[in-house]
Formats: C-alpha cells, sequence, structure tokens
C-alpha cells in the first residue's frame, strides 16, 4: 500500500498500466481481497486473470463503476489523477464562463486559485464554491495595469509564488453591418480588454516569473484569429493580437523555462457571448446558442461547451504540456481547416455539386 500513496505523483499516460501492477501486488498479498472483473469478484488466486483485472480499472476510470469491485473501487476513488498539485494559479475573468469553469476544474486538480474580476459577487462565490483554504477573489479590472499589478502581488504574497498565469477576461461587441458603422470609442474599448488586458497579464506575470524560471501564461484568443468574417472587426483584430504576443512572449521567455500559449475555442454559450442573440424572456438562451453554433460546426454529434475549454487550459498548465510553447490549440472541432462551400464530403457544398 505504500506503493500507492505514490501513484498521485505520476505521469497519466503512465497511471493505468503503473497503479494496475500496484494493485496486482496488493491484492495478491491479501488473501481476502478479490480480483475485480466484469462480473463478480473471485477470491484470489496466482491464476487470477489479468485481463479482466486491467479493464475494470480502465473501466473506472472512464466513468463505469459497475464492472469495478467494492474494495477497488475504494482504493481508486481516493487517487484521482491531480496535475496541478502544489501550484498557483491566477485567471481573469474567473467570475463566470470559461473562467469560472477553469478556476473550479485546477482547484479540482490541486492548485490554488486567484480569481481575479469586476464583478466582485461573482467572484466571491467562485471562491466560496472552491473553497477558501485553497482560493482567494481580487477585484481586478485588466485595463487598468495597477489591477494587473496588484492581483499578481496578492498571489505572491499569499501564496508565495505564482505558476500560471491565465488571461482569460474578454468582452465582445455589438455586431455592425458597415466598417463605417463602428464607433473609435467601441474599437478601443474592445481592445483595451482583450489586448491591453493580456499583455498586462503577461507583463506581471512575467516580473514574477523570470527570477524563478518556470512558469506557464496561458492566454484566451478564439477561431477569429484564424478566419474572417465570423467577428466585429475589433474582437477579430484583438484575436490576432493575441496571437502575435503569445508567439513573441513564447521566444523572449523561453530562455528563462517559461511556457506561453493561447487557447482558440469554436463560438460558446457563455454570459457574454449570448447577448449577441436577442431572444424572447425566458428562452432556454444557453441552449438556443450552442445549437446555432452546432449547425456551423464541422464536428458532428458533440456540442462544445465550457468544460472543453478549460480541459485544454489544464493541459497547458500541466506538466503534461512540458515542451510546448507559442502555440494556438484551437478547440473547434475542426472549424478553421473547412470551408463548407468546397467540401469534397458535403453533398451541399459547390464542389460536390460540379464534381456529378
Amino acid at each position: 500500500m505504500q506503493a500507492l500513496r505514490q501513484i498521485g505523483q505520476i505521469s497519466s499516460s503512465k497511471y493505468i498500466g503503473i497503479i494496475s501492477r500496484y494493485l496486482r501486488i496488493a491484492l495478491y498479498s491479501t488473501a481476502d481481497m478479490h480480483c475485480p472483473s466484469p462480473s463478480i469478484g473471485i477470491t484470489v488466486k496466482k491464476s487470477c486473470a489479468w485481463g479482466p483485472f486491467k479493464h475494470s480499472i480502465t473501466a473506472f476510470w472512464r466513468g463505469d463503476k459497475s464492472n469495478t469491485s467494492p474494495r477497488l473501487r475504494a482504493i481508486l476513488s481516493n487517487r484521482r489523477i491531480q496535475w496541478l498539485v502544489g501550484k498557483v494559479a491566477l485567471i481573469t475573468g474567473a467570475a463566470s464562463g470559461i473562467g469560472e469553469c477553469t478556476a473550479k476544474l485546477f482547484a479540482k486538480h490541486g492548485a490554488t486559485i486567484v480569481i481575479a474580476d469586476i464583478q466582485d459577487e461573482l467572484g466571491q462565490a467562485v471562491c466560496d464554491a472552491i473553497g477558501s483554504s485553497n482560493s482567494i477573489y481580487v477585484h481586478c479590472d485588466v485595463t487598468k495595469e495597477e489591477d494587473v499589478k496588484n492581483a499578481i502581488d496578492t498571489a505572491i504574497t499569499t501564496y508565495g509564488k505564482l505558476d500560471i498565469m491565465f488571461n482569460n477576461a474578454g468582452i465582445i461587441d455589438s455586431n455592425k453591418p458597415h466598417i463605417f458603422d463602428n464607433e473609435k470609442a467601441d474599437f478601443e474599448r474592445v481592445l483595451s480588454v482583450n489586448v491591453i488586458g493580456v499583455f498586462l497579464g503577461m507583463k506581471h506575470a512575467a516580473r514574477v516569473m523570470v527570477p524563478v524560471k518556470t512558469g506557464s501564461i496561458i492566454s484566451t484568443a478564439s477561431v477569429a484569429s484564424n478566419i474572417g468574417g465570423i467577428s466585429t472587426h475589433a474582437y477579430r483584430s484583438a484575436k490576432h493580437a493575441v496571437v502575435g504576443l503569445t508567439k513573441n512572449l513564447a521566444v523572449e521567455l523561453g530562455q528563462f523555462g517559461i511556457r506561453v500559449n493561447c487557447l482558440s475555442p469554436h463560438g460558446i454559450a457563455t454570459p457574454f457571448s449570448t447577448k449577441k442573440f436577442k431572444l424572447e424572456a425566458g428562452a432556454n438562451v444557453e441552449e438556443v446558442v450552442e445549437n446555432v453554433i452546432h449547425l456551423t460546426g464541422n464536428l458532428k454529434g458533440v456540442k462544445l461547451k465550457t468544460d472543453d475549454i478549460a480541459n485544454a487550459a489544464l493541459f497547458l498548465a500541466s506538466d503534461e504540456a512540458k515542451y510546448i510553447s507559442g502555440q494556438n490549440l484551437f478547440i473547434d472541432g475542426g472549424f478553421s481547416i473547412v470551408n463548407p462551400s468546397l467540401n469534397n464530403f458535403n453533398p451541399t457544398s459547390l464542389l460536390f455539386f460540379f464534381e456529378q
């Protein structure tokens, strides 16, 4: 059982195989334990089939606990993989949407969280949900350098370090049919949050990460960073800038062992994005938005959720991505690589029509 206590420290790619070997030894050495199988447990013998044992463990981690013996369930339930144990993460825009989901996921994986937002009540509610023992809320307007600096300094003062910076705060402006309908003030407002906010987060995260020569900086971009015509001029410009900052900073900070990446999700139902859809009161806004986005997507049978973005951020923040830097990770089901009008596999496309 001593070996079991070390399992949480290994990488997930080796987890199933190693835990299986550890448990096999543990079960063989205890006469009253049972060999897990897809049906019922049987008393352990030297000839106990290894295939069903491994199948049972794999089924457990996929969520199928019915095919796992009660004793094995008890052992495994207390040793879930945690990718961010001992890490300190600061997430901007963490009071709702992608930021909130990511904050809760990071905490579940052992990280201590600094929640930074301008929505004080919602931000504190997220902090309360995670637990005051491993999270703190800081009011932070990312367009103000003193706020960003204070948030990062608070992380250092409270927890002694900053391992992960997730620049997630962002806004969306109203869609206008023509560029001459856009106001300069509205354009500047979007860039102030979506670009300057990211720049300030990167700047002050680097300030505390460079001396210790480690860290991971992640920012939220968008599929709009790669495809024209799917967002406003201001939003698309901002997300292009985020990708550019990410690549440039990855080059600068690589010498210090600091990784810099960004995420580009397809459209997703968040409190901000749903404002773009004018729906009658009482309508299930989130479901309607998801359905609209799903209709335009390439990957069918699944809908993009905030959990998917959070899981991508978790991967980039963890040591599982220790040699990944300067990348723009698209979470779009292949949307950004497809021209629906010239799709050889779509009967409704022009290419399919002309080939008939």
